[in-house]
């Protein structure tokens, strides 16, 4: 079985939108994006249950090889 992975918690004031965890990779630190690529908000918490395979997603939308299916 996969690992969940806690990536951020959502922030409870405007100007912290979330708080990074250790886990969480440090190329993007864009919510909206991470989404995009995989991770998924669970309440409070946003994870990953395919770390391994998020960073090499991350690694591909860097290297312009990556495109989101929108479907």
């Amino acid at each position: 079985m996969a690992e969940r992975v806690v990536l951020a918690r959502k922030g409870h004031t405007s100007m912290v939108r979330v708080h990074w965890t250790p886990q969480a990779p440090t190329d993007i630190a864009d919510p909206d994006l991470l989404e995009d690529l995989g991770v998924e908000w669970e309440g409070e918490e946003l994870v990953t249950y395919e770390l391994e395979e998020l960073l090499e997603r991350i690694g591909m939308h860097e290297a312009s090889d990556y495109m989101i299916d929108n479907d």
